[in-house]
């Protein structure tokens, strides 16, 4: 009489990845008198190891992975300016990876970051309910950017002046773009822009704006020199169609934008 039993046990190697062994055993037993004794034999598959993705309450909870726990983490060495103009500084930064090797790296910041700011600029996530807008709303703006040599779709955005909260900023902002009063909701954390190239940061900020108050019932923008804004009112639930719509016009969306438009759709249909 054969049976075969199948064990698999799950451990960590030396690289902190999760190994599942599994052991498959057939066992032969005697059915008489002066039957054989029983004897066990590993199948082929016998000690597969199957390498999986860190996968544990640790690196969930924290966000990291167990990978190189052991190794220290990159440092700067040092940053050295080689250009700069009124708006933004370019810098060569020398750091040290993790694995102790010194690496070079060109960074962009802006010269007006604060040390003790909060964040560099907030993006405002205006949503509009009453008056004309029987559903609710998001306020766009397009502008044309030199740096890109195109008009871009943006959510209204503003530097975050000093001594002023990213709530304070960003009702202000929305006021002198787009000419709406609004009551800031909530504030995300400080968040990167492009990490890649700039330390530039800012803050998410959601205002609700009810078009039923007298003080929204003639928007009027009042624009810095040189701005020139057109604010435009979305419906939420055509976001992602209108945002792909402006991309074939040749305009281009705001990174930022169309990831809110992306979860907002997913968000409907999952």
């Amino acid at each position: 009489m054969a049976t075969t039993t199948t064990t698999t046990v799950t451990t960590c190697d030396e690289h902190g990845q999760l190994v599942t062994t599994t052991t498959t055993t057939t066992t032969i037993t005697g059915s008489g008198p002066g039957a054989a004794p029983t004897a066990s034999a590993p199948s082929a598959a016998a000690e597969e190891q199957v390498p999986v993705p860190v996968d544990n309450d640790a690196a969930i909870e924290t966000g990291e992975s167990m990978r190189y726990a052991d190794l220290p983490d990159p440092r700067i060495v040092s940053s050295t300016e080689v250009g700069s103009t009124r708006w933004v500084n370019l810098s060569t930064v020398t750091y040290e990876d993790r694995f102790g090797k010194q690496r070079k790296w060109d960074a962009v910041s802006r010269t007006t970051k604060k040390e003790e700011s909060y964040a560099d600029a907030v993006f405002i996530l205006s949503v509009v309910k009453g008056g004309r807008f029987l559903t609710p709303h998001i306020i766009l703006v397009k502008q044309w950017r030199p740096a890109i040599a195109k008009y871009s779709i943006e959510m209204p955005a503003g530097l975050i002046d000093a001594g002023e909260t990213p709530e304070q900023a960003a009702v202000r902002e929305l006021h002198e773009e787009c000419g709406v009063r609004g009551k800031a909701v909530s504030c995300s954390p400080e968040l990167n822009l492009s990490p890649g190239i700039s330390n530039e940061t800012g803050a998410l900020v959601h205002v609700a704006i009810d078009m039923n108050l007298p003080e929204n019932q003639n928007p009027e923008q009042k624009l810095e020199d040189g701005e020139d804004i057109d604010v435009m009112y979305i419906p939420v639930n055509k976001l992602v169609f209108t945002l792909k719509a402006f991309d074939a016009k040749g305009y281009s969306v705001f990174m930022g934008l169309y990831s809110m438009a992306m979860a907002l759709n997913m968000g409907v249909h999952v």
